[in-house]
């Protein structure tokens, strides 16, 4: 047990400790040399910039249950592609199936993500991962990014019956993990799922704010660095 006020540490996955941005973009320039997007005279950092701007509008309105998990696998690429002029639906599909494939393998962490997690578990703390993330990447994410070994429980919205920000996701972590709210602590990048959320479902939070985003939030902890973890648990 660790020597601290709090036993159970819940973390977020993507843009929390997986470098989803990082890992994103290796695996769209694979699949744009693959399928040679430069012969339909698509610039490949346009191509990047403009994926990147419509996943995240995809997946704010997957958490804010305006569309299903199945609207938001395909059908952030159909936007995209849409953009170019291309509406192949086979093609599409399959770019979008193969980029699922692809992504969950690449291994990249934020900087000093491992060994914050290290320095947590020699402490004694038991480890969690709430997400958001599509169940059949998960897994694939953690252990391709050799960090599986840290957690003892992942909760994810096909089994709890919700995605954060919803207490109900919060609450099932907890019955999952057996673990207390007022014992807990969790810790993630994004304002609305990840800190609103907790807020709401009663627990402490750690704000993984790398990106010195401005906010009115007031979370218990704000760090923009792992770095930063050790003076705070």
């Amino acid at each position: 047990m660790a020597d601290n006020y709090y036993t159970h540490l819940f973390f977020d996955l993507d843009h929390t400790l997986w470098d989803f941005d990082k890992n994103s973009e290796i695996t769209l320039c694979e699949l744009f040399g693959a399928y040679r997007l430069s012969d339909e005279k698509i610039n490949l950092t346009d191509f990047l910039a403009q994926y990147a701007v419509i996943n995240k509008q995809y997946w704010h309105n997957y958490e804010s249950g305006k569309i299903t998990k199945e609207a938001l696998r395909i059908g952030r690429f159909t936007a995209l592609f849409a953009l170019y002029g291309i509406d192949d639906e086979a093609f599409i599909t399959e770019f979008g199936e193969r980029y699922l494939d692809i992504s969950p393998r690449q291994p990249y962490l934020y900087k000093n993500t491992y060994e914050a997690l290290e320095y947590l578990k020699q402490k004694g703390y038991s480890m969690h991962i709430i997400s958001n993330g599509l169940q059949e990447a998960q897994a694939t994410k953690l252990e391709a990014s050799k960090i599986a070994h840290f957690f003892d429980t992942m909760t994810l919205p096909e089994e709890a019956g919700a995605t954060k920000p919803s207490k109900q996701i919060y609450d099932f972590a907890l019955e999952k993990a057996g673990a207390k709210a007022e014992k807990s602590i969790y810790l993630g990048d994004d304002p609305f799922a990840d800190i609103e959320g907790s807020i709401k479902a009663g627990w402490h939070q750690v704000f993984y704010n790398r990106k010195g985003l401005k906010h009115d939030l007031k979370p218990k902890h704000e760090i923009a660095d792992w770095s930063e973890i050790y003076g705070i648990l």
